[in-house]
């Protein structure tokens, strides 16, 4: 099957590894003078998700220690307000590598604490994802921007652990950096 420059995918995987998300380049090495070095980024992280049941959480999974090194039972858990709904965010930070590739994903898991699914594709590929932390502190928007529109409407009142620098660099605006009232 053909790759686009977007996204990989082994033959006869049913995954697709997304691009990194951040402000670096994508070709960025892996080794460098910050590597390894106990320098850190605090990394909260947007998702939207409608396909969540009633009862069931969703969680961030991914290759290090603060997602629970790819254990669903130990991954990071995203939580939701009715006025953001279908925005799934991260009230703790992770605390991911600064400059090193990190893949992760978002997974469903039951009210028991039972895997139920793992984010996947249309086409059904399970998906996974690539950030490379920039920072001290950075917000990964997997929802389109679309927790900051919410927010920027006035609807909910913002979590205080947002930053306005977002995954891509870009400022999250003044809307979004204003204190909301409860909505």
């Amino acid at each position: 099957m053909p790759t686009s420059p977007r996204c990989r995918r082994p033959e006869g995987s049913d995954v697709v590894t997304l691009p990194p998300t951040g402000v670096l380049s994508p070709d960025l090495k892996t080794s460098g003078t910050h590597h390894g070095s106990g320098c850190f980024t605090r990394c909260h992280f947007h998702f939207a998700n409608d396909a969540v049941e009633v009862g069931d959480t969703v969680r961030v999974v991914g290759g290090h220690p603060s997602l629970g090194n790819w254990d669903y039972k130990r991954g990071l858990p995203l939580c939701i307000r009715e006025a953001l709904y279908p925005c799934w965010f991260t009230v703790e930070p992770a605390m991911l590598p600064l400059m090193r590739v990190t893949e992760y994903a978002y997974v469903t898991v039951g009210p028991s604490g039972n895997l139920k699914s793992w984010e996947r594709t249309d086409a059904g590929q399970r998906v996974v994802r690539q950030v490379i932390p920039s920072g001290m502190e950075m917000t990964i928007e997997d929802d389109d921007g679309l927790y900051r529109y919410l927010l920027s409407r006035g609807t909910a009142a913002r979590p205080q652990h947002t930053d306005t620098t977002t995954a891509s660099g870009s400022s999250a605006g003044a809307a979004d950096s204003a204190s909301l009232e409860s909505g």
